[in-house]
């Protein structure tokens, strides 16, 4: 019986390795709508809110943007404000004295609080 033992290996199920998310499902109606992470340029919060920004669209989703960040691949998803997650990909120019980053010439406002973290993951020089 010893010779069909695994030998120190354990059974993996491929999907539950550390894969960073492509694509989110959003409630719209009774309907779920696919969004390509890589096409969502940034989501703003209002209230219980978020609104997705693509190049193309505005979706509204409830719930709450810490729920939110834990659903985004961490490499390219950043908070930059209590109010704002951007996505680094589209970022064009920051202006570090107004605290703005303009992201597809978009104007977003960053607070003290994440200026470190964006500048960190920015990789500025």
């Amino acid at each position: 019986m010893d010779e069909y033992k695994y030998q120190g290996q354990i059974n993996q199920n491929p999907l539950s390795k550390n894969v960073e998310h492509q694509f989110i499902f959003v409630k719209i109606g009774n309907k779920l709508k696919r969004i390509e992470t890589n096409k969502i340029e940034f989501i703003e919060v209002e209230e219980k809110y978020c609104s997705i920004f693509t190049e193309t669209s505005q979706i509204h989703v409830k719930i709450a943007l810490k729920d939110f960040i834990k659903k985004l691949p961490e490499s390219t998803f950043i908070r930059v404000h209590r109010n704002y997650v951007i996505n680094t990909e589209y970022v064009n120019k920051i202006k570090l004295y107004d605290n703005i980053i303009s992201v597809n010439d978009r104007n977003i406002p960053f607070s003290r609080t994440y200026k470190k973290n964006l500048i960190d993951t920015l990789n500025v020089i």
